[in-house]
C-alpha cells in the first residue's frame, strides 16, 4: 500500500503530492522534484477523450513537455495515464483532481507519478 511523502506547491492553492511506498523511493522523490525544477511545467490535461489521447500526448512530447497531469474528472482518465504511461515512458505523467484516498490509491494503480490535489 502506498504512502504519500512530499509535498509542493505548484501555485493556484493546489498541491503535488510524489507517492512512495517506502522510504527507499525518496531518491525517485527526489527525482521527480528536480524534473519538475528542470522543466518548470507541468501540462493540464483536462476533457480530452480517450481516442485523442496519444495524439495528444504525442504532440506534448514533441514540444518538449515532460510533465503531464491528467484531471481525474476527464473521462476515462485512469486509462489515459495507463496508456501515456506505455506510450510515452520518457514522461513523467501524474493524476489530478485527486479528492480522496481511493481516487489516489487507483490513479496510482494506473501508473500515476505524481498526485496533484485542490487545495
Amino acid at each position: 500500500s502506498s504512502t504519500f511523502v512530499g509535498g509542493l506547491g505548484v501555485g493556484a492553492g493546489r498541491q503535488l503530492h510524489l507517492a512512495a511506498n517506502s522510504f527507499a523511493h525518496q531518491q525517485l522523490i527526489n527525482s521527480m522534484l528536480e524534473i519538475l525544477r528542470q522543466h518548470k511545467i507541468i501540462t493540464i490535461a483536462r476533457g480530452i477523450f480517450l481516442e485523442n489521447a496519444s495524439a495528444v500526448a504525442q504532440a506534448l512530447f514533441d514540444g518538449g513537455v515532460r510533465l503531464a497531469e491528467v484531471t481525474l474528472n476527464t473521462p476515462d482518465a485512469l486509462q489515459i495515464i495507463e496508456r501515456w504511461r506505455a506510450e510515452f515512458p520518457e514522461m513523467h505523467i501524474g493524476a489530478g483532481t485527486v479528492l480522496d484516498i481511493e481516487s489516489a490509491q487507483q490513479a496510482i494503480s494506473a501508473g500515476a507519478q505524481f498526485l496533484v490535489t485542490p487545495n
